[in-house]
């Protein structure tokens, strides 16, 4: 048979890469979900032996604070870190679904203060009593959302950070979480990262409102509102992502939106002399 014709029988034969590398990306993040559970079971061992405390008694404990010789209790790092391992899970929604149940997981563990017992929301992993989300968290599921490719992207990305401004509406997709369980949990605020993950998600949406959604996330960080570490101010990144976002749109004045967005970041970059508004 003609080489070329057995060359291209293996190539009939072979799998897709990116099949194989999606296939591969979600085993790191299951194995990442196995070695949580692997860790709650021993920590449970830990305190059915006297040797530490189901929860810590002091409100002021940090975790970092936790002796690793002596106590392997889950904590918010963990599960970022199970976070991060779905979030490098491409063109597919499986990621941000399951991030937004880990994140329902450790609002209610936050609210209920439970036993450690399965929860509602995510039945497979463990809830471990006082563990809660921070910015890492959210940023990281907002992330899962931008890689996702899904035309509700942005939509959802938005729907997060309006649940981290305190904003609990029609858009509120964090169910069962109750508003009065939301309440018991610290308020996590968002960060310039939050919003500017946000934009990114209506960017990659390929909404017909996404570069339109983009800009007016923008328009409403030039207003500072209130954010984890004092008022929110846009980035160089900020700019550059509704401008990037103008780019994809197929509106007949995407060109003219992108350069008056140029204009403006030019025009605050000299006014304020802010180097992390330079073009």
């Amino acid at each position: 048979e003609p080489k070329g014709r057995q060359g291209k029988k293996r190539r009939r034969q072979l799998p897709s890469r990116q099949s194989d590398r999606a296939l591969g990306v979600e085993d790191y993040a299951q194995a990442a979900e196995a070695t949580l559970r692997e860790m709650h079971a021993l920590h449970l061992e830990q305190v059915q032996s006297g040797k530490v405390a189901l929860q810590p008694e002091d409100d002021d404990y940090d975790e970092r604070d936790m002796d690793a010789d002596n106590n392997i209790r889950p904590n918010t790092t963990s599960y970022n870190g199970i976070l991060n391992a779905w979030s490098n899970l491409r063109g597919t929604d499986r990621a941000p679904k399951r991030a937004e149940a880990i994140l329902n997981l450790l609002l209610e563990s936050a609210a209920s203060r439970s036993d450690g017992s399965a929860s509602r929301a995510i039945s497979d992993l463990p809830v471990v009593p006082g563990v809660e989300p921070n910015i890492v968290t959210y940023n990281t599921l907002i992330k899962c959302w931008a890689r996702s490719g899904s035309p509700e992207a942005g939509e959802r990305a938005e729907a997060i950070l309006s649940f981290m401004n305190g904003k609990l509406g029609r858009n509120y997709l964090f169910n069962p979480i109750s508003r009065a369980a939301r309440w018991q949990s610290e308020v996590v605020r968002p960060n310039v990262v939050t919003w500017n993950a946000t934009m990114d998600c209506w960017s990659k949406s390929g909404a017909p409102n996404g570069a339109s959604s983009a800009e007016k996330l923008l328009l409403m960080m030039l207003d500072n509102p209130p954010g984890a570490d004092g008022p929110i101010h846009p980035n160089a990144i900020s700019f550059a992502t509704a401008i990037f976002a103008w780019s994809k749109s197929s509106a007949e004045d995407r060109a003219e939106r992108a350069k008056s967005l140029l204009g403006k970041m030019k025009e605050l970059y000299h006014s304020a002399g802010d180097d992390s508004l330079k073009p």
